[in-house]
């Protein structure tokens, strides 16, 4: 049919499309996760490279283009973590500590799709030290859990979290310590 494409799969149903890529603004089919009702996309969107570990960091409004892209293609399923930093120096110039978290930019991102609109998984359990130099520590104890979940909720801009996990579990602190942090906050 002359230039046009068919998309299925993860959007659910065969949807005739010219452009030759996903449709923007449709759902994706989402599937249980868990056994208490929450529902995701099933494709989800790990935002770990947008800001940290893969390269260079984007520019704010190229990281901002890229999940207004994701969320325009059905992906509402996102996972960032509270160890996903970088450094902007400006911040110094304003008083402000030059570590700054991906959180952040995500919850601009929220504030303009809606967060109703994504599922948003965060992690704790690294405490991120910078000086002397960077480095990254394990910590699982009920006191970091519960500021590094206050701490997100805030850099979010947001009232809830969908899942809050460990991103890796500290050998110094029991798993069920941690777990009933996570359980009864």
């Amino acid at each position: 049919e002359g230039g046009d494409h068919y998309v299925s799969g993860l959007l659910g149903r065969r949807t005739k499309n010219s452009l030759g890529g996903l449709i923007l603004g449709l759902r994706m089919k989402e599937i249980a996760l868990g056994s208490q009702g929450l529902k995701v996309t099933e494709l989800g969107y790990g935002c770990m490279g947008l800001t940290s570990f893969y390269g260079h960091k984007l520019p704010d409004d190229e990281v901002v283009g890229m999940l207004k892209k994701v969320f325009d293609r059905g992906v509402r399923f996102w996972d960032t973590a509270n160890a996903y930093v970088y450094s902007d120096f400006w911040r110094l110039l304003q008083l402000q500590s030059p570590v700054v978290c991906q959180e952040e930019i995500i919850g601009k991102v929220l504030q303009e799709v809606g967060r109703e609109n994504v599922v948003l998984a965060t992690k704790t359990g690294i405490r991120m030290k910078v000086f002397p130099k960077p480095t990254m520590e394990l910590d699982s104890t009920p006191e970091f859990v519960r500021q590094q979940c206050e701490d997100s909720l805030r850099r979010l801009g947001t009232t809830y979290l969908d899942i809050f996990y460990l991103h890796r579990i500290s050998p110094t602190t029991p798993i069920e310590v941690t777990m009933a942090t996570l359980r009864d906050p």
